[in-house]
């Protein structure tokens, strides 16, 4: 995964899922350029040595110098993989607002429909029974449905803008030293 080849993330608490769909999304977004995700790789690669982290970033813009390419490109670069990531963000906000409709939203309605059912029911006296106790039913599966989405939501959202904030905080560490 492209964060991983940028990333030491050994020993940091990330969402894989997360990770590998940010990952997914920042791949597509590689040029030829070299660039901060270039620069990122080119550091892990050199701490992978046995180098420290400010020799591996000193040497990494060296050679970045000789392809033309400076520390003000790299942080414009850097900037640039931010609002990168922020583009990822909103796609997965937006992909989850879907989802909360799909997996809630539309559960709800149907939820309320369910009770309106029930109700017009109770009215039709007692050959309609069955019918309620049917749908009785279906609320408890329809409210145990809603509680399990609504947590796994409410999870998948936390580790992902965990996840996030933590590798937002790796490349402001990185533009803090380019300065």
């Amino acid at each position: 995964m492209l964060l991983d080849q940028m990333f030491e993330l050994e020993g940091i608490e990330l969402d894989q899922l997360s990770i590998k769909f940010l990952s997914d999304g920042l791949g597509t977004q590689t040029g030829d350029k070299f660039d901060y995700i270039k620069f990122r790789k080119a550091i892990k690669a050199l701490k992978a040595m046995n180098m420290d982290h400010h020799t591996a970033v000193q040497s990494t813009l060296a050679t970045a110098q000789t392809m033309s390419v400076n520390a003000l490109d790299i942080n414009k670069s850097a900037q640039k993989f931010l609002e990168l990531i922020d583009s990822e963000e909103h796609k997965f906000n937006v992909a989850l607002q879907r989802q909360s409709v799909q997996k809630i939203e539309e559960k709800k309605i149907a939820l309320d429909e369910s009770i309106k059912k029930i109700e017009e029911s109770k009215k039709r006296l007692v050959e309609l029974n069955e019918l309620i106790l049917s749908e009785e039913k279906r609320q408890i599966e329809l409210r145990e449905s809603i509680e399990r989405n609504q947590s796994l939501l409410l999870e998948k959202n936390q580790l992902f803008h965990n996840s996030i904030e933590k590798i937002k905080n790796l490349v402001k560490e990185d533009l803090n030293s380019l300065k």
